[in-house]
């Protein structure tokens, strides 16, 4: 399978994932307003009444902004950053490619350190007040602080293997448009209202 026909398989396929979160999202709402009509008894709230209407649109950008779009955005970032760095597509084994790699490996080194000193030691900064992992600060900043090594593993090797030769090509791929977001952005969009219009419909 050629590159071409590979876009073009996922782009299918993401056409029809975001058709049937659309197409549920509308049954949904449907569904809630037929189940409130005819049963009003059932403890279901229809999204088409003045409530909930209320709700979708009053709700909507509470639904949305929550720790996943972050996630999302900063894996991104760390998965565009890596691609663009040439550490996945490295070819040869110069000096400078070696070097690259020998200091990415000792930046990733270093970061592990400093997250076990900041985790594992007794009293640890990042635990919680009971000492444990679980629930702790690290817990809730676990996918932030994984893009975070990523990216910073990027970057290292982007700027000692030569891929980037200024702090502006660093910024720039940092902040390049990718499409890949803002496809994901769009199906956590769509999957999170759904999902909270659910809860919303059977409480």
């Amino acid at each position: 399978m050629t590159d071409k026909q590979a876009r073009t398989v996922w782009q299918r396929a993401f056409t029809a994932v975001v058709v049937t979160l659309a197409i549920l999202q509308v049954l949904l709402v449907l569904s809630s307003w037929v189940v409130s009509t005819a049963a009003p008894t059932a403890d279901i709230r229809s999204l088409l009444s003045s409530e909930g209407i209320r709700w979708f649109v009053g709700h909507f950008t509470d639904n949305v902004c929550r720790p996943p779009l972050l996630w999302v955005v900063l894996l991104c970032m760390a998965a565009e950053v890596l691609c663009s760095s040439g550490l996945l597509r490295r070819r040869g084994t110069s000096l400078r490619t070696r070097y690259a790699l020998w200091m990415t490996a000792l930046t990733l080194l270093v970061f592990v350190a400093c997250v076990v000193m900041l985790t594992c030691l007794p009293h640890a900064v990042l635990l919680s007040s009971t000492g444990s992992l679980w629930g702790s600060s690290f817990s809730r900043c676990l996918v932030p602080i994984a893009a975070l090594a990523v990216i910073v593993a990027a970057v290292v090797y982007g700027v000692c293997s030569g891929t980037w030769r200024s702090l502006g090509d660093v910024c720039r791929a940092l902040t390049a448009p990718s499409a890949t977001m803002c496809r994901l952005l769009l199906l956590y969009i769509l999957g999170a209202q759904l999902y909270f219009s659910l809860l919303y419909v059977l409480q």
